[in-house]
């Protein structure tokens, strides 16, 4: 992996940081749409092989605002060692709902901040270049966008134990099974729109399809 790559990211997110998201991502107004998707972390009950963010971001924009108008959704993991809402030998995850004014939007890219080491140590990486995944939001209906995995990217340090070097996001449809957990979990009511993202035309180093991501798993 091209640490220089995470060096200049590093630079993007805390900039990105600096501002304030303007997109409400718990908006109530009549013209309220809902955002449904999953989200999962790959070997989170594996701490030792494995690196934890404290904070993971989805970045998004809306058509017609301005560059500093961008918005966050801001993804929960389970507490480790919870069962989630599913789980696998890999990985366990949360499904999650957000509810966004009507409009087009795109996903920006994503940003991992990782809080360690023996005086709190903060780590920020961010995939670039950004791309622009589009969904729509419509006033009272609900949207799938899909289901999110985080592989994190680690190297051992000195002392063995995995230090961060950020992580690549495995974008996936699996509606059948997250839209039947936010029904059980009363997030959705009837059947949402499923507008989950095509990223393996991207090709794109740190957003994969999981056929990509297997390919990169086996080294080809």
């Amino acid at each position: 992996m091209n640490r220089r790559w995470f060096a200049l990211a590093s630079v993007a997110l805390l900039s990105a940081c600096a501002q304030v998201p303007s997109i409400p991502t718990a908006h109530q107004g009549a013209d309220a749409g809902r955002v449904v998707l999953g989200f999962g972390i790959a070997d989170f009950e594996k701490p030792w092989k494995a690196v934890g963010y404290r904070h993971v971001r989805l970045l998004i924009d809306k058509e017609g605002a301005t560059p500093a108008q961008a918005g966050v959704l801001e993804l929960q993991s389970p507490p480790l060692f919870s069962p989630g809402d599913y789980r696998n030998d890999t990985e366990t995850g949360l499904v999650q709902s957000f509810d966004l004014p009507a409009g087009r939007y795109r996903i920006t890219g994503f940003h991992l901040v990782w809080e360690g080491g023996l005086n709190g140590q903060l780590k920020t990486f961010a995939a670039q270049p950004s791309v622009a995944l589009a969904f729509t939001v419509a006033a009272g209906q609900a949207t799938y966008l899909g289901n999110y995995q985080l592989h994190a990217l680690s190297e051992r340090n000195v002392f063995g134990l995995p230090a961060p070097l950020g992580g690549v996001m495995v974008v996936a449809d699996r509606s059948a099974a997250d839209v039947a957990i936010a029904q059980r979990k009363q997030l959705i009511r009837t059947a949402p729109v499923n507008q989950t993202p095509d990223v393996a035309s991207l090709r794109h180093a740190q957003w994969l399809s999981p056929e990509q991501n297997a390919a990169r798993l086996a080294g080809r």
